[in-house]
């Protein structure tokens, strides 16, 4: 009995060792966790924007315009590193995607809506706020500045006006585009799974044609050959009696007639 109950627990650990990381596959956090990750990256990636558009302006001679242009620039620059942060934050606070524990096809298709809808929203932070500043400086130091920061032909009125409003929109823009997103790809999934319904419907009547196909064949075969043996049985019979029957000849007179 001391052996039996020494190998039990071998045994279980033996079958039931990746139970956990089955259980990590089978759950949403298998699909989330790369999920918040990229979520990471993209909020990396707008808090590292400021130091990029940095090492543009030294690369193209910022610094080296005048004190009037330097000076609004800076403040460009810091504008631009508000609305950077603001965006890291609204991809570092969404990071979370879904918090159900069953993964299924919707879940899927949420956390899809979600990532397209923080995408938008976060581009339309940044731009709503780096563009209206940025217009807001080139409008007190000279519209200069917009050919380091913006549009070179445009002025800095017209851009606060587009960033303010595009900005408000574009966060509006996101649900839509999210709710968009949601719907056309539940409809894309309805379709797909009723063209692989249909699909399968059809191989599983082919299967069946095929199985009553074969099952005729086979009784043809066999019920066949049956008949072929009596066929020939019987043609044997035939020739054997025809072979053992008497033979009755009719022997013709012949008249001569003698003159």
């Amino acid at each position: 009995m001391s052996d039996v109950s020494e190998k039990k627990p071998l045994e279980s650990k033996f079958f039931t060792a990746l139970r956990p990381y089955f259980a990590f596959v089978d759950s949403t956090r298998f699909f989330t966790i790369p999920f918040s990750w990229l979520y990471v990256l993209f909020a990396v990636v707008f808090l590292l924007a400021p130091f990029a558009v940095l090492y543009y302006l030294i690369d193209n001679g910022f610094f080296r315009q005048s004190g009037k242009i330097i000076a609004g620039g800076v403040l460009c620059w810091i504008a631009i590193l508000v609305a950077s942060w603001i965006a890291f934050q609204v991809w570092w606070n969404r990071k979370k995607v879904v918090n159900t524990d069953k993964l299924d096809i919707s879940v899927i298709i949420n956390a899809l809506a979600h990532l397209v809808y923080t995408f938008c929203e976060a581009l339309a932070h940044f731009a709503g706020v780096a563009g209206f500043f940025t217009g807001f400086f080139a409008l007190i130091f000279g519209a200069g500045v917009l050919r380091f920061f913006g549009p070179g032909s445009s002025s800095p009125l017209a851009l606060m006006i587009c960033s303010l409003v595009g900005g408000y929109l574009g966060v509006w823009a996101a649900r839509l585009a999210a709710f968009l997103f949601r719907k056309i790809a539940e409809i894309i999934v309805y379709v797909v799974v009723r063209i692989f319904k249909f699909v399968v419907h059809i191989i599983k009547q082919l299967f069946e044609y095929f199985f009553i196909f074969w099952q005729s064949f086979v009784d043809f075969i066999v019920n066949g050959w049956t008949v072929v043996v009596a066929l020939v049985a019987k043609l044997g019979n035939t020739l054997l009696a025809i072979a053992h029957a008497p033979v009755n000849s009719n022997r013709a007179s012949i008249t001569y007639n003698n003159d």
